[in-house]
This record gives C-alpha cells, structure tokens and sequence, in this order.
C-alpha cells in the first residue's frame, strides 16, 4: 500500500481522465481557467486570488469550490485561507503545463510575491518571488528579513538554500542578507 500510494500522483493519465470527467467538465472555462492560475499557489485567500489572477469574481469562484467539494481545504476556522488537495493540485499543475504560458504562471507567481510582500507573508514571498525569476526582488526581501529568519526564528538552512539559488544567479545581495548569510553559515 505504501508504495501504491507513493506512485498515485495527480498528475497520473488515469487520475487525470477521471478528475477531467468527474470534477472540471462541469466547471466552466472561466473558472477552469481561474483555479489553473492557482496551480503553483500553495494557499491563498480570496484577497490574494483577486490580486493575482485579476479575476473580479474570485470571491464567487472560492464559493463554488467549496460548494461543490472540490479538493478546496479551509486552513482556518473563519473559512479566510484555503489550500487544494495535493493531488488535485498535482493535477492542475500538469493542466497549467497544458493551458498556461510560462510567461502567463511567472506573471502569476510574481503577483503573488508581491501579495505575499505587501501582506508579510515573508517565506511564501521569497518562494515565489524566486519561482517567477523575479531575484532582485527575492534579493530585497532576503536583506529585509535577514534578521527574522536567522537570528529571531532560527530557520538557518531555509536562508542558505534561498541565498544560494541566488547566487547561482548571479543576483547582487545587499548587506543585511550578506551578514545574515555569514552568520547563517558560522551557526
């Protein structure tokens, strides 16, 4: 069982079929269109879907989701965050592959980083402000939060992974996240 469950991935032809048949045949474009914007979005609020997906009707799309069951999770009591289903999510990445740009899921990713920033959700911002190839900005956010991820949550090696992809890069760092990044590699 553990490796059955180990292959079963949304991204499977068969799962496919089957969620294409069962869950998005009966959504239409607008929304298939909308949920697939939110396939690299690993939570999201209403407020954020708006701003990412510029979608006016992102409020009555959630409501819909939740409505009909579909792999839509509230992450809090007062129904504010949710997250998909992994292997739905799975699935709708593989549906982005298909119906989306890589221009079009960069534009999306780089929304949401700036949602994430304007709101302090500082790691999902560093996240996907590095998945959108947007490093400058994952520069800026590093030497602002340097201090919090290192010295005040002690998340040592999330910090190093971030300033590593960026040095591949060749992404100028500021100071703060240089001297966060020592010290980093000293503890």
């Amino acid at each position: 069982p553990a490796a059955t469950l180990a292959d079963f991935s949304g991204s499977d032809e068969d799962v496919a079929a089957m969620l294409n048949r069962h869950v998005m045949q009966g959504f239409p474009s607008e929304l298939r269109t909308f949920i697939c914007a939110l396939a690299d979005i690993n939570s999201f609020s209403v407020d954020m879907c708006q701003h990412i997906t510029t979608c006016a009707h992102a409020r009555r799309h959630i409501e819909l989701l939740l409505k009909r069951h579909a792999f839509l999770i509230p992450l809090d009591r007062n129904r504010q965050r949710y997250r998909f289903h992994r292997v739905f999510q799975e699935y709708l990445r593989s549906e982005a592959d298909r119906l989306l740009s890589q221009a079009e899921r960069r534009n999306t990713l780089a929304r949401a980083a700036q949602w994430c920033e304007s709101n302090q959700y500082w790691q999902d911002a560093i996240d996907y402000a590095l998945a959108a190839d947007e490093h400058a900005q994952a520069s800026r956010l590093l030497d602002r939060t340097g201090t919090l991820f290192v010295r005040d949550q002690g998340d040592i090696q999330q910090f190093i992974r971030w300033i590593g992809r960026l040095r591949v890069n060749l992404t100028p760092l500021g100071w703060e996240a240089q001297f966060w990044f020592v010290w980093a590699l000293i503890l």
